[in-house]
């Protein structure tokens, strides 16, 4: 193979691995490879009887729910609160926003490294301690972290006081894990690093200096001998 072929696969083998190679490794100091991404701690606070983090939607498209349970995608929730304990939960969107119906709430509208923003929906209306409503596919208590296997659906995740009420305060971390996305994103760094070394070859296979073959050099002729040349043999026809 020519110079100039092996230099054209070398060159794009090369930037293709270093760029894969490169955001794999990237996403996997984020990620592990337990596919867990984990936010700093964040803190939020509010006036109401509940923050609220609504428009929490996965469509359900054919086949949704056994895609969900096989990718395993679960969010876990580790959240604290100084002023007493807290009740964390997740719920069908409808019936969460019936329950809280009348009441304020305060809804998450961003998060950023630096806190938690939230809008006030003004109310006020009373509500019952949530851990007697029965609208909860999921929830706990501050004791414990929340842990939910995401599904099709539209939910909201719902932060309160045990008792039902207002001023909530909390602190504590969010993280997202798809065991499948690590394992994913490994065997791309591992293709990113053969393409990358397979370009490195064709480059310095391309760029390797060959040594000139030297000529070899003919035998020395037979001495004289007496100042004449050795007699002919005579050959066979002679």
């Amino acid at each position: 193979m020519s110079k100039g072929w092996k230099l054209g696969i070398g060159i794009p083998l090369l930037l293709l691995g270093l760029l894969l190679a490169g955001s794999m490794g990237l996403v996997l100091s984020f990620l592990g490879t337990d596919g867990r991404f984990t936010s700093p701690e964040l803190r939020a606070a509010g006036a109401g009887v509940a923050i609220v983090a609504e428009d929490i939607r996965f469509e359900d498209l054919p086949d949704a729910r056994e895609t969900f349970t096989q990718l395993q995608a679960t969010i876990r929730l580790d959240l604290r609160s100084e002023n007493g304990d807290l009740f964390v939960g997740i719920a069908p969107a409808a019936e969460a926003e019936e329950y809280l119906e009348g009441a304020a709430i305060d809804v998450v509208t961003d998060l950023d490294p630096f806190g938690v923003r939230t809008r006030t929906i003004e109310g006020d209306g009373d509500v019952e301690p949530p851990g007697a409503q029965d609208i909860w596919v999921v929830s706990t208590d501050s004791e414990r972290p929340l842990e939910w296997t995401l599904l099709p659906g539209e939910w909201w995740l719902v932060v309160m006081n045990v008792d039902g009420s207002a001023g909530v305060d909390v602190a504590g971390t969010a993280a997202v894990e798809v065991p499948l996305v690590g394992a994913v994103v490994i065997v791309l760094l591992v293709v990113g690093l053969a393409l990358l070394a397979g370009g490195l070859g064709f480059i310095i296979s391309a760029t390797r200096t060959r040594r000139p073959v030297r000529a070899a050099t003919p035998p020395p002729p037979p001495p004289v001998v007496g100042g004449r040349p050795p007699p002919r043999r005579p050959d066979a026809f002679g």
